[in-house]
């Protein structure tokens, strides 16, 4: 069974992204959790009430300028499919590679560390190397399609490049902002380079899916949905906890079993009880969270109370449970409902077909990416361990 890819996908792609004069890529599209992690580690409103750090100690940190100036910006160290990969852009993946690993584990002394079988140092330079793939690949195929920008696509691109430009560059000006750049460790050929391919991305999306998915078919959007088992279902709760989930006497449980058996046997003696099942379930559900779905909760395996997902799977669509099911919240009328193209998924707030069209945009840039080799200028092997090696921050 597949995996549930998230509609931000194609945020994995947008870069133009600035945090305390770093640029933040999400290199991790196979760890979503993690890229979670690393990229959105959580803030506390809390004021912090650590100690003040002991100024007897000097501050570490990495020396940037010194790792970038190990080698000649313009000096080409990769080619991917053909296309050349300089020093300034392989150092921007790895320096941001490294600034992402430490959001999540803290300052990185000691590049021999293991992290998830494998050293810092060969994470670091494994994201980079990824990163700097991805991108190409990208670039390289999507040409190949003979996908540009469109008018609109380069509209966007000016419009965030005049954004960037406006926040960050001290004088307002594109001589500022390059001066900006430099000061965060990069240039403006990489920062152009990074934002174009992100934008590509974005139509390769709309080339293949459409600007509203509306590209993907029906059977396509269906064809996905049984092979994640996505469901849908109403439901009726008599609750047997309180707000607290604490259990409620035994004679009012007692007293919502009979009250769910009687309108269960009611709905069910109606000539048509799916017609009527919303007329009972707006006069008895207590599951308050039912309405904002009222079409019924859309969900994949494994996301809803077992006895829930279990009684909605015995039926058929447009059938409604004999009895009513029990589960440790109370007792459930369950009415299966037919699952749409259009049926939104309650896990992402997106459609079927959303969704369909995420994971087959996913699956083609995947086999891109398996087309794309990345071949080393001879000599060129960078020692992640010795270019950010931790010193006494300058005062």
């Amino acid at each position: 069974m597949k995996k549930i890819i998230s509609l931000t996908l194609a945020a994995v792609m947008m870069l133009a992204v600035f945090a305390g004069c770093s640029i933040q890529p999400n290199p991790y599209k196979d760890d979503p959790e993690l890229a979670e992690q690393v990229l959105h580690p959580e803030e506390s409103a809390a004021p912090d009430e650590s100690p003040a750090p002991d100024e007897s100690e000097p501050a570490l940190g990495h020396d940037f300028a010194a790792a970038r100036a190990a080698y000649d910006g313009d000096m080409v160290v990769a080619t991917v499919n053909g296309l050349e990969v300089t020093w300034d852009e392989y150092f921007f993946w790895l320096m941001s590679s490294l600034m992402n690993l430490e959001n999540y584990v803290g300052l990185v002394t000691d590049f021999s560390e293991d992290f998830g079988g494998m050293t810092y140092a060969e994470y670091v330079k494994d994201v980079a190397e990824y990163n700097c793939m991805q991108y190409r690949s990208v670039d390289y195929f999507a040409t190949q399609e003979g996908i540009t920008l469109s008018e609109e696509g380069q509209q966007a691109l000016d419009d965030q490049i005049a954004y960037d430009i406006s926040a960050y560059s001290p004088d307002g000006t594109e001589e500022g902002f390059n001066a900006y750049l430099e000061e965060c460790y990069t240039d403006r050929e990489t920062y152009d380079y990074v934002n174009y391919v992100s934008m590509l991305f974005a139509e390769a999306l709309r080339h293949y899916c459409g600007d509203n998915f509306e590209l993907i078919t029906d059977d396509e959007a269906l064809a996905y949905a049984d092979e994640i088992g996505f469901m849908c279902a109403k439901h009726i709760l008599f609750k047997t906890v309180d707000d607290s989930y604490q259990p409620l006497s035994d004679e009012v449980i007692a007293e919502k079993k009979a009250l769910a058996e009687q309108v269960c046997a009611e709905i069910n003696a109606a000539a048509d009880p799916a017609a009527v099942f919303d007329e009972y379930m707006a006069e008895y559900n207590e599951d308050t969270g039912a309405s904002y779905y009222p079409d019924g909760y859309c969900f994949a395996p494994g996301e809803m109370v077992a006895a829930f997902e279990e009684g909605a799977g015995a039926l058929a669509p447009g059938e409604v449970t004999a009895v009513p099911v029990e589960s440790e919240y109370g007792y459930h009328i369950i009415l299966r409902c037919p699952l749409t193209p259009d049926s939104i998924y309650m896990g992402q707030q997106a459609s079927i077909r959303q969704l369909a069209g995420t994971q087959k945009f996913s699956d083609i840039v995947d086999a891109w990416f398996e087309q794309t080799e990345i071949v080393y200028t001879e000599g060129f092997e960078p020692d992640v361990a010795a270019l950010f090696a931790v010193k006494e921050a300058a005062e």
